[in-house]
This record gives C-alpha cells, structure tokens and sequence, in this order.
C-alpha cells in the first residue's frame, strides 16, 4: 500500500494505492467545499439516488460479493428527505468494495476508486477542478 498526496489547486488530495486499485480521498475533495464538516459533504452527496444507482453499478461490475439483494431497498429509499446514507454503513450493508473508510484503512476517511472519486467531483465539486486537471490525473 502506498500514499501520495496531489495539490489541486491549493486543496491536498491524498491518494492510497492498494493491490493496484487507487484510492482517492473524498474528504480531502468535500473539505474544499466544507472546510468545518466534510462529512456532511459526502454524507449529502451519498444521499442522492444518482449516487447510489452509480456506487450500486459499479459494485455489481466489480464486486462478486457485493450483496444486490440489500441493495435494492437502499436504491428505492435514496433521494427521499429521510434517506441517510453513510460511506459506512454503505460498506456494511452492502460489503462494497468501491469506497473504503477510515476504520478499514486507518488512513482514509472515504476514499473512492478513481472513477467513484471522478464521479464525486464531477457532481459536488467540479469548480475546484479544471476538465484537463481531471483528464490528466485520471486517465
């Protein structure tokens, strides 16, 4: 497992490598909107249902253990007022592998695959990124 930190415009962003799958810290990005709580970022951003259908597909195209069956109840319940979602409790009702915690890692708070993080930016915090700062490190 490796580590690096990459400074987007004046925002560090860590970035964990483990069994050739990187990592990228979406509370690094959210405290750039947040500074205070973000937290709460990511815990809004999970909160939407494009969110979840997005986090549902990936992990059914990547994750042979991921539980589709618990899965569909999260999916019709995101986007209403009472819908609460956390990295969290995402991982432990669904054993996804996408995003991974703080708890697991001792390291990263939430940190999504590239192409979760990609998604994340690209729906909360797209002003922080230039579209060739993203296509540069992501691709």
């Amino acid at each position: 497992m490796t580590n690096n930190k990459v400074n987007i415009k004046g925002t560090e962003v860590s970035v964990m490598t483990k069994q050739d799958s990187d990592f990228i810290s979406i509370t690094d990005i959210a405290r750039y909107k947040n500074p205070d709580e973000p937290k709460d970022v990511v815990k809004n951003w999970m909160r939407n249902k494009n969110t979840i259908e997005f986090l549902g597909l990936w992990e059914k195209l990547n994750n042979p253990n991921f539980k589709g069956v618990e899965f569909d109840p999260i999916k019709n319940e995101a986007g209403y007022n009472s819908f609460t979602m956390s990295p969290t409790k995402w991982i432990t009702l669904t054993h996804a592998i996408g995003i991974t915690t703080k708890i697991q890692e001792r390291r990263y708070k939430k940190s999504p695959n590239k192409i979760g993080a990609f998604y994340f930016v690209r729906k909360l915090l797209i002003q922080l990124f230039s579209l060739q700062q993203l296509s540069q490190f992501f691709l």
